[in-house]
């Protein structure tokens, strides 16, 4: 069929996309991202009710914000970042059970605040970063014994913890899901003391001097 020939295309051109990345040709890899992209809204343009030609979307303006933030056009990622979170919600409404719809999401938001970091708007990121963080814990809740989507959470909220209001509670949840992981067996030999450390750097944050820009609640 030609919509499986055009689909295959799609799905080619993000392999080799993503090749010319591990490559470091970031100029070639963002045209060849935007030649799936236009591929897949055809397809979805013809075949609106196919899902899939629509996460491949998102999946595309993810990559291609990406390859935006590794070329300095930040301002050009968060637009197309800002489009896969729009893409991926529309994803989610239509199927708020679709953990891959979720994890799309969490994704996208996250992506946007890197790149309001890099423009200077910490506010705006920290409201992206927050909203990736209620959305991997919403999936964490649905799926309580998915090691995966635990981890997911705690890389968040590790990474979230210096940027945030309340330093001390990143690292405490975070400490939960580690924890978790640990009792699950699915933390390396070289992660068991992820536990303490990040109970230590709770304390830290809690104890902080005001003034210092971390969290001393």
């Amino acid at each position: 069929m030609v919509e499986d020939k055009r689909a295959e295309e799609a799905m080619d051109a993000i392999r080799t996309g993503d090749l010319l990345i591990e490559q470091d040709r970031p100029d070639v890899a963002l045209a060849v991202y935007q030649t799936s992209l236009n591929l897949n809204r055809a397809l979805a343009a013809e075949f609106p009710e196919n899902a899939t030609y629509w996460r491949e979307q998102s999946v595309c303006y993810d990559r291609i914000g990406d390859t935006l933030m590794k070329l300095g056009q930040a301002e050009e990622a968060l637009t197309a970042y800002e489009t896969s979170v729009k893409l991926s919600t529309i994803l989610l409404r239509v199927d708020a059970a679709d953990i891959g719809f979720s994890e799309d999401l969490a994704i996208g938001y996250n992506n946007a605040g890197n790149a309001l970091v890099a423009l200077g708007r910490d506010a705006d990121a920290r409201e992206r970063f927050e909203l990736g963080i209620a959305m991997r814990v919403r999936l964490v809740e649905a799926n309580p014994d998915n090691a995966i989507l635990r981890r997911q959470l705690m890389v968040n909220l590790i990474k979230f913890g210096p940027t945030s209001a309340d330093e001390a509670s990143c690292y405490r949840r975070a400490r939960e899901q580690a924890l978790w992981l640990a009792s699950a067996g699915e933390l390396g030999e070289n992660e068991a003391g992820i536990p303490e450390l990040l109970g230590r750097k709770a304390l830290e944050a809690e104890t902080a001097a005001p003034g210092d820009g971390r969290s001393n609640s």
